[in-house]
């Protein structure tokens, strides 16, 4: 069971889980699913147990300045076979394993990132503070790394897009935007504006199949 990200609403909900090769954490409404609701980035999370919860078998990934992720299992025993599998799935652990590639590439220059999906300036409404702002933006397999600007040395952050749904207005008065949707009510909706039509179609329609390309790799 997985515990709800919303501020005004922390509900239980049981979810299907994969771990997958490239040590993300992936979750479904269904086992029988093919596209996931979300994915959990576990690199440089650590896994432990969620005392503060007050709920038998609990457990937390946490990692600092980032969100922490409120998972339960059903008993102790699988709660441990959770821990060992993730374990041994972190990179650091497997001798062939790369790096996790989004960490990887967040502290690359934004010129950088090999063969990216799409690339060029967006203007984005900011999370915390509600204005807009023109960033270059690099997508790349269904993550979006933006930067201050396209000479900057590192991201200012990366937003995973992994089970977005890609819609074609905001509810803002900006020309040329677009917006991605979350399969969850409790995850946040990103909004961008395009320099100009011909751009904002170019994004729409890269980002749907990059989003597309992702969720069908099958580790």
């Amino acid at each position: 069971m997985k515990l709800g990200s919303s501020p005004l609403i922390k509900s239980w909900k049981k979810r299907w889980f994969e771990l997958k090769s490239d040590h993300c954490l992936y979750y479904y409404k269904n086992d029988d699913d093919l596209n996931p609701l979300g994915a959990i980035p576990l690199h440089n999370y650590v896994m432990t147990k969620a005392p503060e919860i007050k709920r038998d078998f609990a457990f937390k990934f946490v990692r600092y300045g980032q969100r922490t992720y409120f998972l339960c299992a059903r008993s102790e025993e699988e709660m441990n076979r959770w821990a060992s599998a993730i374990m041994a799935n972190s990179p650091v652990n497997k001798c062939e394993a790369s790096l996790d590639v989004s960490s990887h590439n967040v502290g690359l220059p934004a010129l950088s990132i090999k063969s990216p999906d799409c690339h060029g300036y967006l203007t984005k409404i900011g999370n915390s503070y509600k204005t807009w702002k023109r960033r270059y933006c690099v997508l790349k397999d269904a993550c979006l790394y933006y930067y201050v600007d396209s000479t900057a040395s590192t991201a200012k952050g990366v937003a995973h897009m992994h089970g977005y749904v890609v819609e074609a207005s905001i509810p803002y008065n900006k020309p040329n935007g677009f917006s991605l949707v979350p399969p969850e009510p409790s995850m946040r909706t990103f909004y961008f504006s395009a320099d100009n039509e011909t751009d904002m179609n170019r994004w729409i329609a890269t980002f749907r199949k990059s989003i597309g390309k992702w969720v069908k790799v099958d580790f």
